[in-house]
């Protein structure tokens, strides 16, 4: 009757498996979406995808890494391939606990984007750094103080773009502020400057296309290409193109501000082709450095959360897909991603689904324009999600099951820099049950058996589906160094086109905070609500004075999706005309305000 009560799991479970089998019997597997978590274990995340695939026999399923890491992986999928390891030896059954399957072997060879993703480990060997479109330090910290190690060394040069300060302004070599949402218009400057500098410039990467690549730095002069990026002059481009020819391990490090936005797949394809001009892959450190936000943001992807891509980013049709279907036959057609779903079911499509079971994920919180997730979920039939708090997304399920948080189970996960994690149980579950109990028993209850001892069982069977992850075990990274990479690459053209609608006077950026990591930190009581206990509007001081509002005022922030109260605070980190809210609270809630992007146009005055 619209209100939550307590069940036993017998009762949650028999009434959640009896509702999506109802609904799969009417309308077929199609009818059921999944949601998988870059807060669950690698464990679960694979017997997620395992459900779906080999006991629905659907690729309805995707993980909210859609929004910004997923962005980058695609783009440089396409410069440079998925990933592949060929002449390993495997799969083996006596492997040791969380220690992959396969042995990589003197002739064992890899080629793909992986081998382009850097390591925390190697990044202080890099003797340049280019940080654009991130801050790093709230974003990714471990990655800060590896940044911080590299600084400390001598002839080490760093350059940080961004339309705000960041902590690293202060130890860059040269800061590079643009207006928001130029990234792309920012990296054409940067090819202009190197072509100009070095007219007989060739890339570092053996790649195809550069010839027919050069059209895009040529689309305009210096002058309006710094313009397009909000700087005067193009003196700050040819500075940092000089830094950058002088590198011998360039790095790239971007993340979420970036990615987030509504082309960030179109500024990940740019800095990759960067890196095809500028990136020494074989040289320690020279690495391009997407941060995957969460703590296994990276795990949800490479296990195949994905509605195109199977574990180890295999194809649909790869040849052992069946390995990953069971008994069911491969389904070789895609499912919809996560925004897809969304629009069939604003359209009302047939083909939209009719249950959702999220495995965590907060998709109220997390998706841009919260009304309209809002509004569409409630489209469902049967929502059940499985999570460890009563999330606003939560709130709208028929059914909630209350899931171990990480010291109460043991899996693994991987991080940002592919390194792999083991987490150690510490405590006991007190009436909650960890992830991958509760998809083996629904999986169950729906006629599909899955029988583990315990997660360790679990991993021993995902890695020995996944060469690509060969040599992997605790504390060591993707991957195996010991692997001989082939590196080589193809330019693609980038959308240099700002898409930022709307008149609005302001540009409000939405990112995170330091003291914050994703939203769970704001579930009271907590030391970082203390020091943090609500989101502030930065305004600069310019900008305050001109709508009349003082530090500790009340604003009204509104845009074309919606409208927020929240308490300024004056930041001379912001230069004129830029706001900026952390996305972290549900008061207020910054994605109240947004389209399909963390950059919006805004209207802001006194409350």
């Amino acid at each position: 009757n619209g209100a939550f009560r307590e069940a036993t799991w017998e009762e949650a479970m028999d009434f959640t498996a009896g509702r999506l089998q109802e609904i799969i019997g009417e309308s077929g597997a199609s009818a059921l979406y999944g949601v998988g978590s870059p807060r669950a274990t690698n464990e679960a995340n694979y017997l997620f995808q395992k459900f779906f695939r080999a006991g629905l026999g659907t690729n309805n399923l995707d993980n909210p890494a859609r929004l910004h890491y997923l962005k980058a992986v695609n783009a440089l999928a396409q410069i440079f391939g998925w990933p592949k390891i060929s002449k390993v030896e495997g799969p083996t059954a006596k492997a040791e606990p969380y220690q992959s399957s396969y042995n990589v072997t003197e002739g064992s060879e890899g080629s793909g984007f992986s081998f382009v993703l850097g390591t925390l480990a190697e990044l202080p060997n890099a003797d340049l750094a280019l940080v654009i479109g991130t801050d790093v330090t709230p974003e990714m910290p471990p990655l800060g103080w590896a940044l911080m190690e590299a600084r400390q060394k001598d002839g080490f040069k760093l350059i940080v773009a961004n339309p705000r300060q960041t902590k690293f302004d202060r130890y860059a070599d040269l800061s590079l502020t643009y207006k928001p949402g130029a990234e792309r218009f920012l990296v054409g400057a940067l090819l202009k400057a190197l072509v100009g500098a070095n007219p007989e410039l060739t890339p570092t990467i053996q790649a195809k296309g550069w010839d027919e690549f050069q059209e895009i730095p040529k689309k305009f002069g210096p002058k309006e290409w710094a313009t397009r990026c909000g700087l005067e002059e193009f003196t700050p481009f040819e500075e940092a193109a000089q830094l950058l020819l002088q590198a011998q391990a360039p790095a790239i490090i971007f993340g979420t501000e970036l990615l987030g936005q509504d082309k960030g797949d179109q500024t990940a394809l740019a800095l990759a082709d960067l890196f095809l001009v500028i990136g020494r892959p074989g040289t320690p450190g020279s690495k391009l450095y997407p941060i995957a936000e969460k703590a296994n943001t990276r795990g949800a992807c490479e296990l195949g959360v994905l509605p195109d891509r199977l574990p180890g980013y295999l194809p649909l049709n790869a040849d052992n897909a069946a390995a990953f279907f069971g008994a069911k036959p491969p389904v070789s057609e895609a499912g919809p991603n996560l925004l897809e779903m969304l629009d069939l079911l604003e359209q009302g499509d047939p083909a939209a689904p009719q249950a959702l079971y999220a495995l965590g994920g907060d998709l109220v919180r997390w998706l841009p324009n919260r009304s309209r997730t809002e509004k569409q979920l409630k489209k469902l039939k049967f929502i059940v999600v499985q999570d460890a708090f009563l999330t606003d997304a939560a709130k709208l399920a028929d059914v909630v099951l209350p899931v171990a948080v990480h010291a109460e189970q043991e899996g693994t996960y991987l991080s940002s820099g592919g390194q792999l994690g083991v987490l150690a149980q510490a405590l006991g579950v007190n009436g909650v049950r960890p992830d991958w109990q509760i998809i083996s028993d629904l999986s169950a209850r729906l006629g599909f058996r899955m029988s583990y001892r315990n997660p360790a069982h679990i991993f021993q069977e995902l890695s020995g589906l996944m060469p690509t992850w060969a040599g992997l075990a605790p504390k060591l990274a993707l991957p195996c160094p010991a692997v001989q990479s082939s590196v080589t690459g193809e330019f693609q053209p980038f959308d240099v086109d700002i898409s930022l609608p709307g008149r609005r006077p302001l540009t409000l950026i939405i990112g995170k905070s330091l003291q914050h990591s994703g939203s769970f930190t704001t579930h009271p009581p907590g030391a970082t609500l203390q020091v943090t206990p609500g989101a502030a509007l930065r305004l600069n001081p310019e900008d305050a004075a001109s709508l009349e509002l003082n530090e500790g005022d009340e604003a009204t922030v509104i845009s074309s999706y919606g409208e927020i109260a929240a308490t300024v605070k004056l930041s001379l980190d912001l230069p004129p005309g830029v706001a900026f809210l952390p996305e972290h609270f549900a008061e207020p809630p910054a994605n109240k305000l947004t389209l399909n992007s963390n950059l919006v146009r805004v209207t802001i005055q006194r409350a």
